[in-house]
């Protein structure tokens, strides 16, 4: 998991980040950093310290605590509980950067919910062993 978040960060490096202020972002794909640049950016210390920031504390540690807290819930709390992380994400923009869900968004709200309330309910209950509808 680690690996590829790393990937990820990679490829944004190299083809989506901007790579100078007279450099649109389209163009940063045909730039790609030597050794000389990476050398120095780890040669400064504010660089440095925000690599291990989010490369050990907000990535590493968080994934490595999320492991050890999932092992104590069983498989449908887990699955609940990233099935409902869309969520938590748009709720948290709604509430710290004051962002709004689309119309798409709504709907894919309604949809999750909609999914672990289905999940969630006993259709043994509701429906014999072979599908009879039970009285």
């Amino acid at each position: 998991q680690l690996f590829m978040v790393f990937l990820v960060s990679l490829s944004y490096l190299v083809c989506w980040s901007p790579a100078g202020d007279d450099l649109m972002i389209q163009d940063a794909c045909n730039v790609i950093p030597t050794m000389g640049d990476i050398a120095a950016w780890l040669s400064d210390p504010s660089i440095l310290g925000m690599l291990i920031w989010t490369g050990l504390i907000t990535t590493a540690f968080t994934i490595y605590m999320e492991t050890l807290a999932l092992k104590t819930l069983s498989a449908a709390e887990t699955t609940l509980i990233f099935s409902t992380e869309p969520l938590f994400g748009a709720a948290f923009a709604a509430v710290v950067a004051n962002e709004c869900l689309s119309e798409g968004g709504y709907i894919g709200s309604a949809l999750i919910i909609g999914g672990c309330v289905i999940s969630g309910i006993d259709w043994s209950q509701h429906f014999g062993r072979h599908g009879d509808i039970q009285d």
